[in-house]
């Protein structure tokens, strides 16, 4: 009676709990709105589904083909073969491929990157786009992402592997095997504003994720949820993955009499997650909803490992009561269940301790193990049971939990609540929707249970419609190939579809994935219309004839290439608004397909707005399988060089004939090649450019060169002979193989003090003619998003002091030459202050100020504290020790440091290259440059006379601002594809529009723009702090009766010639030709244009994000045109002097300049004449070109 009395009254009390939340539930519950996993045996959610209905045994030996890449590594670091073992387990078939194209890596940077890490962004991606949000429906957004990851429990992690094979690459692989950029790198790709986090709990680190998510979002830190897990072994040798709990064989026999333990698995899989109230008013695919959760933890037991009976049965019990459910609706738990002798009577012991304490009944819930199926995945074995539960709810099917025959004799199920369900059972309700449970339990001592309930009725209840008025389909793709992909994928769904909405289809498709730029539009009137034409898409080998074809499908192949017909916004809304008032006629559904073929990107919401639509599970983006791994080297590891490395690094070499052999030049210049971009296979006629090469990666290929040849190349050359074979014959038959290679840089002698370089030399000279001028400060500023470590932010600036001899640094008179001393020690502290946002700026024009050039360093930071996650960091230099590259290394060593990682220091210092210079400028090789300087400007300096909106003061001004342009993924992928065309770079081609430009505004054909180059002539000097930076006047005529193309080989031509001769110094130019200079105005040139693809780096580090806060505005030239290249847009940075020109004058200028752009690579053939420029003011007025995209 004492034990129904507390049974009645506890019963009693959940009651009134559930009643509760009767009418407000949809506030507390949550969606389910998107999945995807990729588990053994499976490649998708519907094959893994397919496997749990049908009883599916995935344990199975090592696969073999990563067994061969796991044997050569294990070869290579001296194990001997017979202690290779491998463990049967539920393996993923590959683990090596990922489509680095599509998320814009390198394939050298996604083969050092974890497999874990490529694993879930591909699919944190495809759930994304299952939920409908793909593309940009979630940038920007308040969503967190929670993901459960066991960071220190890998065994042979393949950071460690990536050590052992080349240390060389340990730095630039930190980010890619960092546990904690797993959930970073998806909020830093979708810029998702929600908490963003790793979970660490073991065995139920998964579950605990989805918990944590739920909580993040009732609790309003965010707004929308992924969560997610992954589980790999890269070397699962039976050895070094066993803990003490596996069984003989590799398979998990839970709740059985012959359970030994508990087989292992891997995984991958992530859900998104969404409050249910909102999910049903915004049309959203609700597989399933979460009622409740909680969290608890054994605290002190038999063993810190070891399971509590009364801690599970606990946690189960607070699930309940925060989901508001009586227990006895519950009819099936997915159970921990790893098959051990010990864990699963305990385990239904306290599921049996749970029910009794609110009812009496037996064997009415189901219970079962997915482990079973796919193993142990541990930390993503919770959500793996999770997503087989909500399966089984929408099919209303319980798929049986396998390798079950005898009970185990410690589980009375006879006198249980719970029975195993062994074989497939259809999971009716006995009243109200249907619920279950999920049960996680880690070897850490934390335990997670979660409530799920069937979708509610009404999200179910719609019945397809028969439309027999015509829709549009769409589907995109990157590439022609991956478009028949999906085209493939999506026939075959629509063949096994049942019960869908057709228009549900046509919206999801539209609205719910990004747009690429290879599509297909189709006009259907219904699902079986649609099957038609793609079914005659599949049969079609070539996509080009499709517009002929008269059943309303419209294809557009690489409309990016500036050739397709520009689309503009009015042309748009005219045809949104003919879509809205001519009841959505076929002719205006016709010309909607042939806009969005060509490049139009449409609102497609837009053609949605009067009606109820909802999102539905459509198939996701096919990603290309590319292999991105680790090249190991045969043999045994042995302490090898820089070169012996790269004759290990093997490329296949392509484009001459079966007979026909490679020259040694040839395949040595391929292995450079391949080794800085990555790529195994090359064809010895393919260009540089469309290898993906650019001016950065030819700067990296010289320096190879050079130090393994021994002879002067320099980045010129090879921009001019853009493929291997033409190259090699350079190479072969040049006067340059006969050359000594300058560029061997000494160490300096031990010195008091040192010389200056050429620009310091000249920056000490300006600095001495005004102690008070800040023109030749280097301030940034950066945004701090996160709580700062103080003791760790001061002993980083410590370390960067410690490590760069630029920061202790100062400058003297010494025998009436100016001189460097670097000093041993110097006395650094950061400025700590708590300030708000509004007064930064202000904070910062005060904190710059004149550097004493005598004292070092010639470096100040300050830390401000805005709140208590928000810092902004304030970082000052003189110009005399830094350029724009040592930024970028300042931060990049900054993260570092910060982040405990060890930075080596440089083989060379800069003190060594100022005494190297000094020689060099002596050289033959230097009288050379000299001569063709003086030559290009025999005839004198043309000055470019730029109309002006004020009168040009008497002394320059440096006073300036900055206007910011982007030019979208459209116009960008025009140019760049239109450089690969014309065998040319970005920086060539973009520069000669601006000459153009220039001509048009000035009425002049010749043009000098200054260009900065790094002259980091030695690869030991790439990560050295100091002032490397030579301008060079590029000297240009924009001769009206030419075309762009000549125009632009002319430049191209003009601009490698100049490259060649970098090395002469910019002053020593000036000081040979000009006999007298104006202080009003830059010597040779008063505009300068750059181009940057290596901007300061984008940092994350410990928890911390950090962002630009503001840009120098001062600006030592009239106009300042600089160009940054990121991912998918060109940027346009243009500074100019506001004592000249007004800003709308500016808009205007910016604006004819993207015009130009527009132009020559749409018609590279037009004469420059024929160009023309836009004067209309007033739209400029009416919009700002501030911040715009150009959508092209």
């Amino acid at each position: 009676m004492e034990h129904n009395s507390l049974s009645m009254k506890s019963f009693n009390a959940i009651e009134s709990y559930s009643s509760e939340f009767k009418g407000i539930t949809s506030t507390k519950d949550i969606a389910i709105i998107g999945m995807a996993a990729t588990f053994p045996k499976d490649e998708d959610l519907n094959k893994f589904w397919s496997n749990l209905v049908d009883g599916k045994d995935c344990i199975s030996n090592f696969p073999e083909k990563r067994k061969e890449d796991i044997d050569k590594y294990l070869n290579y670091i001296g194990m001997s073969k017979d202690k290779i073992k491998y463990l049967q387990a539920g393996y993923l078939d590959e683990i090596d491929k990922f489509d680095y194209r599509f998320f814009r890596l390198t394939p050298k940077e996604a083969s050092l990157m974890n497999p874990s890490q490529r694993l879930f962004l591909q699919t944190a991606w495809k759930t994304i786009e299952d939920a409908g949000y793909g593309g940009s429906g979630l940038v920007g957004s308040n969503t967190g992402v929670f993901v459960g990851y066991i960071g220190d429990f890998q065994g042979d992690k393949y950071g460690d592997m990536i050590s052992r094979i080349d240390e060389s690459n340990s730095a630039i692989s930190v980010m890619g095997n960092l546990s904690s950029i797993i959930p970073s790198r998806i909020s830093y790709i979708l810029d998702l504003k929600g908490p963003s986090m790793l979970i660490d709990t073991a065995c139920s680190s998964s579950l605990v994720a989805i918990h944590m998510a739920c909580r993040a979002i009732q609790n309003g830190e965010c707004e929308l949820a992924l969560s997610g897990g992954v589980k790999v072994y890269i070397v699962p040798l039976e050895s070094s993955e066993k803990i003490g709990i596996e069984s003989s064989d590799g398979k998990t026999r839970a709740f059985d009499e012959s359970s030994d333990g508990t087989g292992i698995g891997e995984g991958v899989a992530a859900v998104l997650l969404k409050p249910l109230n909102k999910a049903l008013k915004d049309g959203d695919n609700i597989y399933a909803v979460i009622k409740g959760s909680a969290v608890n933890q054994d605290g002190s037991s038999i063993g810190i490992t070891a399971p509590n009976v009364k801690a599970q049965s606990s946690v189960i019990i607070k699930a309940w009561k925060n989901a508001g459910v009586h227990p006895e609706t519950i009819s099936y738990i997915e159970a921990h269940g790893t098959g051990t002798k010990l864990g699963d009577p305990i385990e239904i012991d306290g599921i049996k301790k749970a029910f009794e304490r609110y009812t009496h009944k037996k064997q009415f819930c189901g219970v079962g193990s997915v482990k079973s199926n796919i193993g142990h995945l541990y930390d993503c074995a919770g959500i793996a049971s999770f997503i087989k539960v909500v399966l089984a709810v929408k099919h209303r099917y319980i798929p049986p939990s396998i390798n079950f025959f005898t009970p185990n004799k410690r589980i009375n199920f006879e006198d249980s609540p719970v029975y195993v369900n062994d074989r497939l059972k259809k999971w009716n309700s006995r009243s109200g929707p249907l619920r279950a449970g999920v049960s996680s339990f880690g070897f850490s001592g934390t335990n997670c249970h979660i409530v799920l309930e069937e979708a509610p009725l009404e999200n179910n209840l719609e019945k397809p419609e028969v439309h027999f008025k015509p829709n549009i389909f769409v589907i995109s793709a990157k590439t022609e190939k991956t478009l028949k992909e999906l085209i493939l994928k999506y026939n075959t769904f629509l063949k096994n579809a049942e019960d869908i909405n057709f228009k549900d289809i046509c919206y999801t498709a539209s609205t719910g994935r990004k747009h690429y730029n290879f599509r297909i539009a189709v006009i259907s009137k219904d699902i079986l219309d649609l099957r038609e034409k793609l079914d005659y898409l599949c049969c079609t080998d070539s996509y080009e004839s499709i517009n002929k074809y008269n059943s309303n499908i419209f294809y557009g192949g690489n409309i990016l290439t500036g050739e397709r017909e520009k689309v503009n916004i009015k042309s748009l809304e005219n045809i949104m608004n003919r879509f809205f008032h001519h009841n959505k006629s076929i002719d205006v559904l016709e010309e909607i397909c042939s806009m969005y073929v060509k490049g139009a990107d449409f609102k497609w919401s837009r053609f949605y707005k009067n009606e109820r639509r909802k999102k539905i599970s459509l198939p996701t983006y096919p990603f290309q399988r590319e292999r991105c791994w680790l090249e190991i080297p045969d043999g045994i590891e042995k302490s090898v060089n820089l070169e012996d490395k790269l004759e290990d690094y093997e490329v296949i070499l392509q484009g001459k004939k079966e007979n026909e052999k490679y020259s040694d030049i040839e395949i040595l210049l391929a292995k450079i090649w391949g080794k800085e971009l990555g790529f195994k296979e090359i064809n010895i006629f393919e260009s540089f450019y469309e290898l993906g090469g650019d001016s950065i990666m030819a700067v990296k290929i010289v320096n190879s060169l050079n130090k393994k040849i021994g002879k002067q190349i320099n980045i010129s050359q090879v921009l001019k002979y853009q493929t291997i074979y033409d190259f090699a014959r350079y190479l072969t038959y040049s006067k340059a193989d006969n050359t000594e290679c300058c560029y061997e840089i000494p160490k300096a002698a031990e010195m008091e003090y040192y010389p200056l370089s050429s620009a310091q030399k000249r920056l000490y000279i300006l600095s001495q003619l005004n102690h008070s001028d800040i023109n030749y400060n280097m301030p940034f500023a950066v945004v701090i998003h996160g709580k700062v470590d103080i003791k760790r932010f001061d002993n980083t600036f410590k370390k960067l002091i410690e490590i760069h001899q630029a920061f202790r640094t100062s400058f003297h008179i010494e025998n009436e030459e100016p001189v460097q001393k670097i000093s041993s020690n110097v006395e650094f502290e950061v400025y700590y202050k708590n300030l708000n946002l509004d007064s930064v700026q202000m904070f910062i024009e005060n904190f710059v100020r004149p550097f004493d050039l005598d004292k070092a360093p010639l470096l100040r930071a300050a830390l401000l504290k805005i709140n208590e996650d928000k810092y902004v960091m304030i970082i000052d230099m003189h110009h005399i020790i830094s350029d724009g590259t040592s930024m970028g290394i300042l931060l990049k060593h900054f993260a570092d440091l910060y982040n405990g990682i060890k930075v080596s220091e440089s083989k060379l210092h800069y003190r060594d290259f100022a005494v190297w210079q000094r020689q060099f400028n002596k050289s033959e090789y230097m009288k050379r440059q000299e001569k063709y300087w003086n030559n290009l400007f025999k005839s004198g300096v043309p000055i470019l006379n730029m109309p002006t909106d004020y009168e040009r003061p008497e002394i320059q001004s440096f006073q300036g601002d900055i206007l910011k342009v982007t030019l979208d993924e459209k116009l960008t992928s025009n140019i760049l594809n239109f450089c690969m065309k014309a065998e040319n770079t970005l920086f060539m081609v973009l520069l000669s529009a601006y000459y153009i430009l220039l001509s048009k505004y000035s009425g002049q054909e010749d043009i000098v723009i200054g260009s900065p180059v790094a002259c980091r002539p030695n690869g030991d000097l790439q990560n050295i702090v100091g002032m490397f930076v030579n301008m060079l006047a590029l000297r240009n005529y924009a001769s009206i009766n030419k075309s762009y193309r000549e125009f632009l080989y002319e430049v191209k031509y003009n601009v490698l010639e100049a490259f060649e001769n970098q090395d002469y110094q910019f002053d020593d130019l000036v000081d040979s030709i000009l006999t007298t200079r104006e202080v009003a105005r830059n010597p040779i040139f008063d505009t300068v244009f750059a181009l940057q693809n290596m901007d300061i780096p984008d940092i994350k580090i410990d928890g911390l994000k950090f962002t630009p806060f503001d840009e120098n505005k001062k600006c030592k030239f009239d106009i300042t045109f600089e160009a940054i290249e990121r991912e998918d847009v060109i940027n346009l940075n243009v500074q100019y002097c506001v004592k000249l020109f007004k800003r709308d004058t500016m808009e205007r200028f910016v604006r004819d300049y993207i015009n130009i752009l527009q132009t020559v690579v749409k018609n590279p053939d037009i004469k420059l004449k024929q160009i023309d420029i836009e004067y209309n003011l007033k739209l400029l007025e009416e919009t700002s070109l501030d911040e715009v995209e150009f959508d092209f």
